[in-house]
């Protein structure tokens, strides 16, 4: 499978305002994904693996609200262009939400581990996803 465009990447808010370059180097560190309809790609308290761009296909993010017997309550539909698990890319806090597959699909993966590293080894990177967090941090409702 041929690694998709690096605009992929930079629709991303982490990565938009970084050079080709950095996105290149991040480009070179995901993997493609064929997923099946009804597949996971993660469930709710897993631990967070990494981020998740969608190529094709339709996902569905849902919850369990704990309750015996009660459905999941759907949050979002997402498809081609959007992308989830961003934050478990800097937190690596437990997955908040479940993600599956409504239809088969493929995903661009970014592993956490391997972004930890570029974070280490890249500081135009780490600098740039400092500074789209502090913009997040700063905007936020008080």
């Amino acid at each position: 499978m041929a690694k998709p465009d690096i605009n992929v990447i930079a629709r991303v808010p982490f990565f938009s305002k970084l050079p080709t370059t950095d996105l290149n180097v991040i480009l070179s560190i995901t993997q493609v994904r064929q997923i099946d309809k009804d597949h996971n790609l993660f469930s709710q308290s897993d631990p967070a693996d990494g981020l998740y761009v969608i190529l094709s296909g339709k996902f569905q993010i849902y919850i369990f609200s704990g309750i015996k017997g009660a459905p999941p309550k759907v949050l979002a539909t997402i498809e081609e262009g959007q992308y989830v698990g961003e934050y478990g890319l800097i937190d690596g806090n437990p997955r908040s939400a479940s993600v599956k597959a409504l239809t088969s699909g493929e995903v661009l993966y970014l592993p956490s581990q391997a972004f930890a590293f570029l974070l280490e080894t890249q500081p135009s990177i780490a600098i740039c996803v400092i500074d789209y967090l502090c913009g997040v941090v700063t905007n936020a409702p008080k």
